[in-house]
């Protein structure tokens, strides 16, 4: 058995006074919100046992919390509600009690401005937060899984989709098309999941040798929040190029529906001039003409696992910290075919 973790030893490793460590960590005023938030961080790091801190737990109830972190994320993609309602079905099914919070501020470490009454329950999923998020419920000693997460904690409860090898299997499929001009569209820059999807794209193309792809890629936001996660101007410029990609996988469905808007303004024919992919496996993706081929990956397992995560940190607040990657696999429909041959 490793050393116990002792405020002592985070305040070594911090070089502050034992003090200010004690105090961060005991939710005490006096503390800034980004000193404290680099305290918890460090000592849920270095293995510290949240549990032996006294709370004022006064206030608990049968409920079980979704903390929502970004309702602009929430807003713009519809794959959040399906989890939701995914979530709450799940609840139901173990006769748990589902109430949602919307955090006061869309930002990292948001948590720390939420009300303390969001936090008096049995349980909390997290939905749509930052991993800073994720460190600050962790270290209050709730029990909590942050859902829709890869990039986090190892000692963070965590159930996420395999974003990565959801990028390598949308690449290879346009590869066995014979595709080699491959693009990427979505807001990468400010998603860490559309991130790692774009990771795992950029793999796969240097693995199959291909290089100068960036060209191909759009991975800014777009400038009005709670828009479609697309920067639509670099997309244009892209299409508009001399040498434009013969296919593009989109960071979303709701993405590739978009690319469906601008190819069709201009004159762009799906998927006889470009070929696309999406994520998510949406309903959408069957509505557009087009049917849009798409990277699926199954949602209530995703929130069985969730909950069921939850369930045992509720019953046993010793337990390991458990970290599961849900498989993706490609849905191929009508969006793909071989680029067309050279004038």
């Amino acid at each position: 058995m490793g050393k116990r973790i002792t405020i002592d030893d985070i305040a070594k490793k911090l070089n502050i006074s034992r003090s200010l460590v004690s105090k961060a960590l005991n939710d005490s005023y006096g503390v800034n919100v980004q000193t404290k938030t680099r305290i918890r961080y460090t000592a849920l790091e270095m293995g510290y046992d949240f549990q032996k801190i006294k709370r004022n737990r006064a206030v608990q109830t049968g409920e079980i919390g979704v903390l929502i972190g970004n309702i602009n994320s929430l807003a713009a993609e519809d794959f959040y509600f399906n989890l939701l309602e995914a979530l709450d079905k799940e609840c139901a099914e173990r006769e748990l009690a589902l109430s949602t919070h919307l955090l006061s501020e869309f930002t990292a470490g948001s948590l720390e401005n939420a009300s303390r009454s969001s936090l008096k329950l049995r349980g909390h999923l997290l939905l749509c937060g930052s991993p800073k998020d994720a460190v600050v419920i962790a270290s209050y000693g709730i029990p909590f899984v942050a859902v829709d997460f890869l990039r986090s904690s190892p000692r963070v409860n965590r159930v996420g989709v395999d974003y990565y090898q959801g990028g390598c299997d949308a690449v290879a499929h346009f590869l066995q098309c014979g595709h080699t001009k491959i693009g990427f569209v979505g807001a990468a820059v400010v998603s860490n999941n559309f991130n790692v999807l774009y990771n795992g794209y950029c793999h796969a193309m240097r693995q199959a040798g291909l290089t100068d792809f960036e060209k191909y890629c759009s991975l800014g936001a777009p400038e009005n929040v709670g828009s479609v996660p697309l920067d639509e101007a670099a997309v244009y410029a892209i299409l508009q190029d001399e040498d434009p990609p013969t296919a593009l996988l989109c960071a979303t469905d709701t993405v590739a529906a978009r690319l469906y808007g601008i190819c069709a303004e201009m004159g762009i024919r799906i998927p006889e001039d470009l070929s696309v992919i999406g994520f998510d496996n949406q309903p959408i993706c069957k509505q557009l003409s087009p049917a849009l081929t798409s990277v699926d990956y199954d949602v209530d397992q995703v929130a069985r696992h969730a909950v069921s995560i939850l369930e045992t940190a509720m019953r046993y607040p010793n337990a390991s910290t458990c970290a599961i990657t849900v498989d993706t696999r490609v849905i191929k429909r009508d969006s793909v075919q071989k680029p067309k041959d050279p004038d």
